[in-house]
């Protein structure tokens, strides 16, 4: 399996310059509210970390129910997950 690490590591000059990228970018606004899709892989290779994930999913359900409006989106395969895209 090949690694899907990145081939360098960013610098903090490359992070800067990212962030100052994000600040100044125009924030969308509009009428329709936006969507939030959290997604977890539950294959058995993350199996080890799987405790862990389930925490931060939930700590992230728990504050998305506090900050906005959430539409929850739940797909089982990968067909309804294209519908939603297309």
């Amino acid at each position: 399996m090949t690694s899907k690490r990145p081939d360098k590591k960013s610098s903090a000059q490359d992070i800067q310059a990212f962030i100052g990228k994000v600040k100044n970018t125009p924030l969308v606004t509009g009428v329709d509210k936006g969507r939030l899709i959290f997604a977890m892989d539950a294959t058995a290779s993350r199996e080890h970390c799987w405790d862990m994930a389930s925490q931060n999913h939930a700590a992230m359900f728990i504050e998305a129910y506090f900050l906005i409006l959430l539409k929850v989106l739940y797909h089982k395969t990968q067909q309804m997950l294209g519908n939603l895209v297309n």
